[in-house]
Parts: C-alpha cells; structure tokens; sequence
C-alpha cells in the first residue's frame, strides 16, 4: 500500500528525472538514449491530470512548428520510392514529436527546465574532463600526440567531435552566462578559468566550425555590452589573434585549417573526379552541395525534393554520375543541413525549416534570452558544414532544446 501511495505522490517527478536521463545518455551510444526518451514518453503517459494536458497541447502554437515539419517529412514519404528508408528515417525523427509534446504538457515548469539545462552543462563539463584524462592517459601509453585530438579525444564513434563540440560550446555557454548573474568576487576568476579551459578543449576536439562559432560567441560578447569602443575591439581582435597562435601551435590543428585556407577552388568545376582526387574538408563538401543542387533542378525536383525516402539513393545515383563512387563517397549526405532539406524535401522543406530557425532567433531576441540566442546561433552556424538533423544525436539536441525554451515560459 505504500508504494502505491509513494507512486501516486511522486509520479508528478518521475518525467523530470527521466529528462535528465535523456540529457545525460546523449553522450553514450545511441541505443541508450532511445531507451531514456522511452522512459521519457513513459513517465509522462502516467501523469495525472492528462485531458488537462492535451488541451495544453492543442492549444500550444510551438508544437505544430514541430508537427508541422514532421508532417513534410511524412508526405516526402508518399512520393518516395524508398518505403523502407524513408520510415526508418521518419522514426529517428519522432522527436519532432515527443520533445514539444511532453515539455508542452508536462508538470517539468520553467524552474526544473532551469534545472535540466544546468544539469547538462555541468554534466557535459564532467565528462569533458573524463576525455580529457583518458586520452591524456592514451598519449602518455603510446607517445602518439594525435591521440589528444579529434575524434580521438571524444573516444568512441558514435560520439563524433562536432556534436560533442556543440554540446560543449552551448554548456559553457551557459554556465558563463548562469556565473554572470552571480554577485560574486571571485566570478571574475571562475569565467576565465572557464573560459581557458574551453580554448584548451576546444582544440582538442579540433572541429573547424565549432571553433569558428566560439570565436564569433566570444567576440560578440564582448561587442555586444554598450557601445563599441577602442578597448573592445582591442580585446576582440586580441582574442582573434591568441586563437590563431594556439591553433598555429599545433600541428595537427594547423594542418585543419590550412586545408580550409589554402582551397584548391578549381577542382569543383570539374564533371569527373578521380579515385584519389585531393579533396579537402571544404572543397568536398562545396562539391556535394554544387552537384545536388544542379542536379535537383535539372531533375525538375525543385519544388517539392526527391521525397524522404529517397535522398541516399538520387545522391548515390549524382555521385556515380561524377565518379564519385571511386573514391568511396556513396551513402555521404550533403554535410549541410540546408542543401540536405532542399534535396530531400524541395523549396517548400527548406522554406520551413528556415522558418523554424528564424523563429527561434526572433523569440530568444525579443524575449532576451541570452541562453536560447546562443543555441540557436550554435545550431544554425554548424548547419552550414553538417547535415545535423541527419543523426540522432543532432536530431535530439535541436528538438530537446528548442522544446525546452519554447516551453520555458509563455511566449507570444
């Protein structure tokens, strides 16, 4: 009888956990955080009061953006050839679904969500360090310094250094701000240690564009408090610069960017490639975003996209006609979440899903939201190089944390 009474006391808490579950799982192979927003739905199904938080649903505008773009992705499957692609993708896009849904109707209210995006952060510093240790320990076993870098710093594939650099640069982000409001005289002190060791990580994990939004999140901060001064832009240009000696400093980060720097811009007007064609970073995926979109407007796919199921296939089939097969670059998407939505889904896709990020720009600016602004820059930015709605681990930060600032608080 007693736990019946302590689970009809508690099961309000119960979906609260299971959200820092979901947020904590993010950085473990992709099997566990299905389980965790399983246990998500089902902490939230036992709620009380559940035709209260239907109406709350329905009533709610923010959840039928997210409905709104899942229900694209459904009819992309009508015209698709590739049923059994294209469902398997619309099920690893349920989030679209379930996040706006649950953190819409459920008793999580704008207190724990403050919470939960404390508990991430804290906990993404955490396992920063726990990388960190290990492959320190990992260059000291085998004297192999790349063994500090890259993907071999975030250790495990399923991890990769782009979207633990997003979930990195949006923790910090938010423990800096959170330091800020503290009234504090060692704050000072705490940010810019902070702020060193993000540099330190940072360059470890090596990625090209999460670097490249820290410096604009880092000049733009301190841009952005007053006027412009000379003493401002000193420091700006200051944080410019040491970022450029540190990453000159080591190799494996120099050869990164000059890859991205010295461009061999000629070899993407070409209609042929070669097996061992001498691709960069930058020049392959320029390749991939020019030959798509020609393609889709050749193809007469302008409109309305190849179809949800159909995208790995009419790109596999583009790639072949350009030889691209012979280097072994069949199944790659577009490496940009914005050619990848116009291939997939058409003008009437990509229109939407600008849409949606211009939406959260314009709700974290008018509601000064500081937090929100930085993720929304963080995920937009990283857009241009990734096709991040493309994996899971992109697909549940976008959809996570949106739910979560758009139902922090009533917005208008």
């Amino acid at each position: 009888m007693s736990i019946v009474l302590f689970f009809k006391n508690n099961r309000s808490k119960f979906t609260f956990y299971a959200l820092l579950g979901v947020l904590s799982t993010l950085f473990l192979p992709i099997k566990y955080n299905s389980w965790a927003i399983n246990v998500l739905v089902v902490a939230w199904l036992i709620e009380p009061q559940f035709k209260e938080r239907v109406k709350r649903i329905i009533n709610n505008k923010h959840v039928w953006v997210f409905i709104g773009f899942f229900l694209i992705y459904i009819v992309g499957l009508l015209y698709s050839d590739n049923i059994k692609y294209g469902v398997k993708f619309i099920t690893r896009n349920l989030s679209f679904i379930i996040f706006p849904i649950i953190l819409t109707s459920s008793n999580i209210d704008k207190e724990k969500k403050n919470k939960a995006l404390a508990f991430f952060a804290y906990f993404t510093l955490i396992i920063s360090v726990v990388l960190l240790v290990v492959a320190l320990f990992n260059y000291f076993t085998t004297g192999d310094f790349s063994s500090l870098f890259y993907d071999n710093y975030t250790q495990h594939k399923e991890l990769h250094p782009v979207y633990f650099g997003m979930y990195f640069l949006f923790s910090i982000s938010v423990i800096v701000n959170r330091l800020r409001k503290i009234r504090n005289k060692k704050k000072s002190l705490k940010i810019l240690s902070l702020i060193f060791y993000s540099i330190v990580i940072l360059i470890l994990i090596s990625s090209k564009i999460i670097i490249a939004i820290a410096l604009v999140l880092m000049i733009g901060g301190i841009l952005s408090k007053g006027k412009i001064t000379v003493k401002k832009v000193g420091l700006s240009l200051l944080v410019l610069l040491s970022m450029v000696v540190v990453i000159a400093s080591f190799s494996v980060t120099r050869k990164r960017f000059m890859d991205t720097l010295n461009p061999n811009l000629e070899i993407i007007y070409k209609g042929k490639y070669a097996y061992n064609e001498n691709f960069s970073g930058l020049t392959l995926r320029l390749v991939f975003w020019k030959i798509g979109i020609e393609h889709i407007i050749k193809d007469g796919y302008l409109i309305e996209g190849v179809g949800t199921g159909d995208f790995k296939d009419y790109t596999n089939t583009v790639y072949t006609k350009h030889n691209l097969h012979y280097g072994k670059y069949l199944d790659y998407n577009a490496h940009n979440q914005f050619v990848q939505v116009f291939i997939c889904l058409g003008l009437i896709g990509l229109v939407y899903f600008m849409y949606m990020i211009y939406r959260n720009f314009l709700i974290a600016i008018r509601n000064k939201d500081i937090e929100f602004l930085v993720f929304a820059i963080i995920f937009s930015c990283t857009c241009f190089s990734e096709s991040v709605l493309q994996v899971h681990k992109g697909i549940v930060f976008f959809t996570l944390f949106s739910s979560m600032f758009l139902c922090a608080k009533k917005i208008t």
